[in-house]
């Protein structure tokens, strides 16, 4: 069928005609072509670039290029992720003044915050230049280095200047450590230093007003002494703490300056050096127990410097404990019995004798139990009763620490009350409940 004339091309020649059609495929297929071309470059993303594996400084205070920093700054470096806080020491975070030199000091870790802060033994010189240098031996917490990182920052003359916030005058401060806030090479027969921001009172320094703590043992007996300037305190344990050990070094809120300011209390934790076994190590003991094992803590309880056990069975009301020889196999010790059922355990020195005591929840109650093994008693009649708390309702976890910095622990029980906090132990009653009732 013919189109209709209106349709019709005009008259051409053949020539003419054919270049006509060729131009207008060309068109078409262009038209064609293009549509998906333009379609999928508008639909394209562009590609992201990997993230850096290198850990990063964010930010610092004093900043880099500050000037009429106070003399007596403390350093804050806040790095881009977390960090393994041992790999910062006084070679990969160094601090030097142009006067004064290499700068001693304690280094502390905010872990939420990504933050290193170095607080200086003394001030830096009036008007000095202070560079700061960070290098790849800092690692972050999945072990990638930090890009090595330098900057520097100028002391006010003393005249005024734009100064760092710094604690109230009024307030005694620790401002130096050694050995270094969770350092883990302090030695076990060493001793534990403090430099305060201003002279302390001889008169606070009692008998509870500096402790020195270890996880296994407990309270180990100390003497301490005071600088003739009043500004360095040195602890220093009688007998050598066991190799490996969680140290906690105790200054209680009862200190004071000369001039009569307050202190907050401060404590010192770090791990002392790894010694070999003293025996030949016996590996992969198993060991029997009576029942299904829930709850397990291990402590020096006879003082032999070996650790010992304690450990408590699902739906039972004893507590046994098991006495290290030293080479992986243990002896039965003594049996503690609740006369109900015991639902938690914590071990630490109590009454500040020097050994670990016994601080168990139950299905009613919480009790306290005195180490005597530490002091002759025999292995079978190890525990002597200590305060009961009553509380009419389960305590499902226990656990002890010095929350007030009074130099005694405290006990935090988990009860179906609430939280229960009791200052120096049961024998006070509760300074706070938190959180509210709830089933047992």
């Amino acid at each position: 069928m013919s189109p209709p004339p209106s349709l019709r091309p005009p008259c051409l020649s053949d020539r003419t005609r054919a270049a006509w059609l060729v131009s207008a495929l060309a068109i078409a297929a262009a038209i064609v072509i293009c549509i998906p071309l333009s379609s999928c470059r508008s639909s394209t993303r562009p590609r992201t670039k990997a993230a850096s594996s290198e850990l990063l400084v964010r930010t610092t205070l004093p900043a880099g290029g500050a000037e009429g920093v106070a003399q007596d700054t403390p350093i804050e470096v806040t790095f881009s992720e977390e960090i393994e806080f041992s790999s910062v020491t006084s070679q990969s975070f160094t601090v030097e003044g142009s006067s004064s030199g290499p700068a001693a000091g304690a280094f502390t870790y905010d872990k939420a915050a990504h933050r290193v802060r170095f607080a200086p033994s003394t001030a830096f010189g009036a008007s000095e230049r202070v560079t700061v240098r960070l290098t790849s031996a800092i690692l972050s917490a999945r072990r990638s280095p930090l890009r090595p990182t330098e900057l520097t920052f100028t002391v006010s003359s003393g005249a005024g200047g734009v100064e760092a916030p710094v604690a109230a005058p009024d307030a005694l401060r620790v401002i130096g450590t050694s050995p270094a806030a969770y350092s883990a090479g302090a030695l076990p027969a060493g001793s534990f230093t403090f430099r305060f921001s201003e002279e302390v009172d001889a008169g606070s320094l009692t008998e509870d007003a500096v402790s020195v703590w270890e996880r296994s043992t407990g309270r180990v007996p100390s003497s301490f002494s005071l600088s003739l300037d009043g500004l360095v305190l040195t602890a220093t344990p009688v007998r050598a703490l066991p190799a490996a050990g969680e140290v906690s070094v105790r200054l209680a809120a009862s200190l004071r300056g000369a001039s009569g300011a307050r202190f907050a209390g401060y404590s010192l934790e770090l791990r002392t050096l790894a010694l070999p076994p003293p025996a030949p190590r016996a590996e992969d003991k198993v060991l029997s127990t009576l029942g299904r094992v829930h709850s397990l803590g291990s402590a020096d309880f006879d003082l032999d410097g070996l650790l010992d056990l304690v450990y408590s069975s699902e739906n039972e009301s004893f507590i046994d404990l098991l006495i290290g020889r030293g080479d992986g196999t243990f002896e039965l010790g003594t049996r503690i019995d609740l006369g109900v059922t015991v639902l938690s355990v914590a071990l630490g020195d109590l009454d500040g004798d020097g050994d670990p005591d016994v601080l168990a929840g139950a299905a009613d109650r919480a009790s306290l139990f005195w180490n005597r093994l530490g002091e002759g008693s025999p292995a079978r009649a190890a525990f002597e009763d200590g305060p009961l708390a009553p509380l009419g309702t389960a305590v499902r976890g226990v656990t002890l620490g010095d929350i007030d910095h009074s130099g005694r622990l405290d006990a935090i029980l988990d009860t179906g009350a609430g939280i229960r906090v009791h200052l120096g132990g049961l024998d006070t009653a509760p300074a706070q409940t938190l959180g509210t009732a709830r089933e047992a």
